[in-house]
């Protein structure tokens, strides 16, 4: 999770060189790998919880479970636990090193299925980012 961040953020920190202060672009620091994360979870519920699935499901077919890494972010602004408490949800597996563990029993928070909380918001942090990428020249 955290290297998806620091690519995205170090393509979105040089855009704000050129154009400092811009608002739309620092709203989008640390935000990529958690809405990516959310729009793969939001497609797992689709697939899996469909009727194309249903009759696998009745003959006992299991239901894989997504797996999120998160340590803890690189960059030391963002919370310790951001990836942990932004993607608790049914059926998924979170690994965590001992550091990120200890880190949460001390001060995450467990705010419920927060992966299937705003999929319309992680929609539109790719839309935008897909926006400010369109107008960097390579």
């Amino acid at each position: 999770m955290s290297r998806v961040d620091t690519l995205v953020d170090r393509l979105l920190e040089q855009k704000l060189a050129a154009d400092p202060g811009n608002a739309a672009i620092e709203g989008l620091l640390g935000k990529a790998a958690i809405a990516n994360a959310v729009l793969a979870y939001e497609l797992f519920e689709q697939r899996f919880g469909s009727e194309r699935f249903a009759p696998l499901r009745a003959a006992g077919g299991h239901v894989p479970a997504p797996l999120w890494p998160a340590p803890a972010p690189r960059t030391p602004t963002y919370r310790d636990v951001v990836y942990a408490e932004a993607l608790i949800g049914p059926d998924t597996v979170d690994t965590m090193p001992p550091a990120t563990i200890e880190a949460f029993k001390d001060h995450g928070i467990v705010a419920g299925d927060t992966v299937k909380s705003d999929y319309a918001g992680a929609h539109r942090v790719m839309k935008q980012l897909a926006e400010v990428a369109s107008t960097w020249t390579r």
